[in-house]
């Protein structure tokens, strides 16, 4: 194998990491509870990373969750760009959404391997009403 295949090799499996969502909740069915979120729908499990289900791989791509929530009330760089490695090649931000009494906080990133398209690394609801 030349370095020019096993460079394009390594590219392309870490560029398999990222997928996209089937269903995105909308606004108004943020207020569920997380495991009701994620019993209707089930790629949220891989978005909203919590306890055993952390060790889900992959990353979401952005643009289902702007269709269906809007652009983030704020975007702001994540301490993670602090982590050697993460800054230049793969930079972070925390963009933050208040919907429907929901705060969900995500942390993006902008790979290069994904040609710095924008991913969900991770979720959270900062406030939910009962998770």
């Amino acid at each position: 194998m030349t370095r020019k295949s096993a460079l394009f090799l390594f590219v392309f499996v870490l560029g398999g990491c990222s997928f996209d969502v089937e269903q995105v909740p909308p606004p108004h069915e943020l207020s569920l509870t997380l495991a009701e979120l994620i019993k209707k729908y089930p790629d949220m499990k891989r978005v909203f990373k919590t306890g055993a289900q952390s060790e889900e791989m992959g990353m979401a791509r952005i643009d289902p969750f702007l269709k269906a929530w809007g652009e983030p009330e704020s975007k702001e760089n994540s301490w993670w760009n602090l982590w050697p490695g993460n800054w230049p090649f793969i930079p972070q931000q925390l963009w933050t959404w208040n919907i429907q009494g929901v705060t969900i906080q995500c942390r993006i990133d902008h790979p290069i391997y994904e040609g710095s398209r924008q991913t969900i690394c991770d979720c959270q609801r900062l406030n939910p009403a009962s998770d």
